[in-house]
């Protein structure tokens, strides 16, 4: 009797701290499948990996930069969608140039420039059809006055901005992220996109 009680203990605790911590279940294995993929076929090397979940509000610290060794997550945090992608949340995506859409799936992070919006990180899409524009079309992670960190529990309290399809951060953010980030690490642009998730060669 003692031991099943010690055993519910042990899940609860378990289970809230998931769901303190890292992404919502669907959306961490997700990223588990991705990663391993990636670690396999020798796409990355780099077991720092940043997620972001596109189906929570703009509001919400919804990307986190996760160290898959150990699933800690280093980050978590505020970005910005595409402001054709939708208003708070993101509902449509486009891997065509001049869209001002964000795009999903695996890219693969280049190497850091100095821009218009200080120190960013190029970003290049892995998926054909998907998101293989994205270098092209000048998608990179950047720091924006118009992304804060503060969480706000209303998502009819308008917060955080829009971009023209970057992943943009606080400028806080972005200094954390030139650091986790080195060049070849994963990014994951999560939606519960049915096409992507049954044709993605990564899942």
């Amino acid at each position: 009797m003692y031991t099943k009680i010690i055993l519910c203990i042990v899940q609860f605790f378990s289970t809230f701290s998931y769901a303190q911590n890292l992404p919502p279940r669907p959306v961490m294995q997700t990223a588990d499948k991705i990663y391993h993929h990636a670690i396999q076929h020798k796409e990355t090397t780099s077991s720092v990996i940043a997620v972001v979940d596109y189906e929570l509000s703009s509001n919400q610290p919804r990307m986190w930069v996760i160290d898959m060794k150990t699933h800690t997550v280093l980050e978590n945090v505020h970005v910005a969608h595409g402001r054709n992608s939708g208003n708070i949340y993101a509902e449509t995506f486009s891997n065509q140039p001049r869209s001002l859409k964000s795009s999903i799936g695996v890219f693969k992070t280049g190497h850091s420039y100095f821009g218009i919006h200080g120190k960013s990180i190029r970003l290049n899409g892995l998926e054909p059809g998907i998101n293989d524009n994205a270098y092209d079309r000048g998608i990179v992670i950047h720091g924006a006055y118009y992304i804060h960190d503060t969480h706000y529990a209303h998502d009819n309290i308008r917060h955080n901005g829009r971009s023209f399809g970057c992943p943009a951060v606080s400028p806080n953010t972005m200094k954390a992220l030139n650091q986790h980030l080195k060049p070849g690490s994963l990014f994951i642009a999560y939606y519960p996109d049915h096409y992507w998730l049954k044709h993605s060669k990564y899942l």
